[in-house]
């Protein structure tokens, strides 16, 4: 039920910060927003550089996920009902089954088995895979759904979820 302000990117890691300033200000002059809430970060340093953004715009930030254990945070997204999905693979452990593949407990369990066997970060935090949402009790009106999505591997281990088409669906109540 809230309004979705699209920012294009070039995808490139060297214009990410720029398109981040883009859309926050727009989102600011559009919307009147004062501040942000924004996911696990993954460093320190994309921490103050989005913090920096931010402070240049006089935006709060507030990120709630921040220094959280990871493995425990993904655990309890599971357990309160979040739907959440793989749309990308970047490390050994991983391949193509995991494509679109929904996060659930007995995915869970398999990614903290490759943690402690190979160091993968059950969490993707460190690259090792990108993950989307589908839903989330109390932030989510309707549940979204892949209708068309391609699975395209580099190689065994590198690969991506392509979706190519979604739908919603309205919850049970």
């Amino acid at each position: 039920g809230l309004p979705l302000l699209v920012q294009t990117t070039s995808g490139k890691k060297e214009d990410e910060l720029g398109d981040l300033y883009v859309a926050l200000k727009k989102a600011k002059e559009e919307y009147g927003i004062n501040g942000i809430i924004v996911g696990a970060l993954s460093s320190d340093y994309q921490h103050e550089r989005v913090n920096r953004i931010c402070e240049e715009l006089k935006l709060k930030t507030f990120a709630p996920l921040w220094h959280k254990n990871q493995a425990m945070l993904l655990k309890e997204m599971i357990d309160l009902g979040m739907d959440i999905a793989i749309s990308s693979v970047a490390a050994d452990g991983l391949g193509e089954k995991w494509l679109g593949r929904k996060l659930d407990m007995k995915a869970y369990n398999e990614l903290m088995q490759l943690h402690y066997h190979i160091g993968l970060h059950p969490a993707g935090e460190g690259g090792e895979y990108e993950s989307f949402v589908l839903y989330c009790p109390f932030l989510f009106q309707k549940r979204l759904a892949v209708t068309e999505a391609e699975k395209n591997m580099e190689s065994e281990h590198v690969g991506t979820y392509s979706i190519k088409a979604v739908k919603t669906v309205e919850l049970v109540a």
